[in-house]
């Protein structure tokens, strides 16, 4: 307030107000595009699917999914079609 800088530690920062601090961070920097909190949503996720050191089911534990087929029976309705190949980097249906 007052042009001082405040941190309020007991305070969640919302998506909106991380989106554009962000976004003012985006346009600072000079970036052609934009940065939005939902980009960062798979970083985490790809580190053991690239690694050759973690099987699918040790996966399978860090989901908290039983199986492989529960990624199917939760998300393959409503993804796109290829989608799902696109993200578990196989090659899509031609």
């Amino acid at each position: 307030m007052d042009g001082h800088v405040r941190i309020l530690w007991d305070q969640h920062m919302t998506t909106a107000t991380l989106d554009s601090q962000l976004k003012s961070a985006s346009e600072i920097h000079g970036w052609c595009n934009t940065f939005y909190s939902h980009q960062f949503r798979y970083g985490g996720g790809e580190m053991p699917d690239e690694s050759r050191f973690v099987s699918s089911a040790q996966k399978n534990v860090i989901m908290n999914h039983a199986s492989n087929c529960t990624f199917i029976e939760l998300y393959c309705p409503w993804c796109h079609a290829g989608l799902q190949e696109v993200m578990c980097g196989i090659k899509p249906d031609e």
